[in-house]
């Protein structure tokens, strides 16, 4: 506070709960083994509450859970619901960025104490000071250029992970009002959340606290509005970044961009992404830009040399899908008649967990593996599975030499290394 008089401290909610498990299980404080988990539970839900109604009915509800302990009602309203501001996430705003624990200022720590220092403790002040400026600076200049030069993948992978789960709705049911999109919720389409990308915010449990979310992600693939929030992969990104390490040296914005300009590669339409082609993206370009005749013939076998992605070569690979369904359907329909006794049940498990594909991958995967687990397509039950020759003969002692299961239970006396010679017998005549 002193350094800093305008900030504003807010607690790890990770160790304010820490603190007061540690007070439950505390002797002095007499609390019973039993009542210990349900007054913790009260407190928690006081910690977790939306708003600050929620918050107040909590409370209520906490120093009900201990009424017959006078410490625990004097611990809760003193220590902590005086400065509730500082641990309860309903006085919390987007300014935190869905961080609620310490996590950043600890990591920062160990990559001091582990990757510089190496965990060496025999430092002088001198060389305190000359790590600083010197080893950490490299640290942190090898991990941002790292970023910019797209070698960690982190932030890429997680953006993509969040755009997969908006394909469950359609551009027509997204309502904008005065720069303010309601997206309707997956599981209850009634419900409608409201996302403000200036501020990057949204009315869910993750976005109200800052945090990127689903909804924004829908925001960006129908609208093309970027977030405060959101996850750090553009080339302007990058180049900032490697702006801020290297200054003057850093390389030009080109630098950043991928061998394939980005709108030649997509174009968003409202379920999916469609590849176009690359000559018709770049026509109105040649046509609009004030060039010679020689640059714009330069730009048009620039243009030809590239590879031409095509939509209506997706085509075919969708026909024969559809044929293949069609095909199974009329399958599925005479089995279902020719075993009519328990089907019904069987189908609305069926049905159910296809309700609950909604990504590319859980579909593939529910193709896939649809009936393996009584019905084998190739290996039959106990099929040996093969390997190298070279790992049998690193076999120990005792173990099979073939490639079938080893036996259940308590070993064999019999086999227990190899067969001994047989001795010699002499006989006298």
């Amino acid at each position: 506070m002193t350094v800093w008089p305008n900030s504003t401290s807010l607690l790890c909610i990770f160790h304010v709960m820490q603190a007061v498990w540690r007070w439950l299980w505390d002797s002095k404080n007499s609390i019973k083994k039993e009542h210990r988990t349900l007054m913790m539970q009260a407190f928690r839900k006081m910690l977790y509450s939306d708003t600050a109604e929620e918050a107040q009915k909590a409370f209520y509800s906490t120093l009900d859970a201990g009424s017959i302990y006078p410490k625990w009602q004097k611990y809760v309203i003193v220590h902590h619901w005086e400065h509730k501001e500082r641990w309860c996430l309903a006085w919390r705003d987007h300014t935190t960025r869905g961080h609620h624990t310490n996590n950043y200022s600890e990591v920062s720590v160990r990559i001091f104490k582990e990757n510089v220092l190496c965990r060496v403790k025999a430092y002088n002040v001198v060389s305190l000071v000359d790590f600083c400026c010197t080893k950490l600076e490299e640290y942190y200049k090898k991990k941002c250029l790292e970023f910019s030069n797209d070698r960690k993948a982190t932030a890429r992978l997680y953006f993509e992970s969040i755009i997969k789960k908006s394909n469950y709705i359609t551009k027509d049911k997204i309502i904008v009002e005065n720069e303010h999109y309601y997206v309707p919720s997956q599981n209850n389409q009634q419900l409608m959340y409201c996302v403000e990308p200036s501020i990057g915010i949204c009315s869910c449990k993750d976005g109200m606290y800052g945090r990127f979310c689903k909804h924004q992600g829908i925001i960006y693939v129908f609208f093309k509005c970027i977030g405060v929030n959101f996850p750090p992969i553009t080339v302007e990104d990058k180049f900032s970044i490697s702006k801020l390490v290297l200054g003057d040296k850093a390389p030009s914005k080109t630098f950043y961009e991928g061998l394939i300009p980005k709108e030649a590669l997509y174009q968003q339409h409202e379920t999916h992404l469609v590849h176009l082609p690359i000559t018709e993206i770049h026509k109105q370009d040649v046509h609009n830009t004030h060039e010679n005749d020689h640059d714009i013939t330069k730009k048009q076998m620039l243009i030809k040399s590239i590879p031409v992605f095509n939509a209506d070569s997706l085509i075919p690979n969708i026909q024969d899908s559809f044929t293949v369904l069609e095909d199974k359907k009329t399958l599925l329909t005479n089995n279902v008649k020719k075993f009519n006794q328990s089907t019904l049940e069987n189908l609305l498990q069926f049905k159910n967990r296809l309700d609950k594909v909604f990504q590319e991958g859980q579909f593939n995967t529910f193709l896939a593996t649809a009936g393996s687990m009584t019905i084998p397509l190739r290996h039959k039950d106990g099929a040996a599975i093969r390997v190298q020759p070279a790992t049998i003969s690193r076999r120990r002692p005792g173990i099979t030499r073939g490639s079938k299961s080893l036996p259940s239970g308590r070993p064999a006396l019999s086999d227990h290394g190899p067969s001994k010679k047989p001795q010699e017998t002499i006989t006298k005549h």
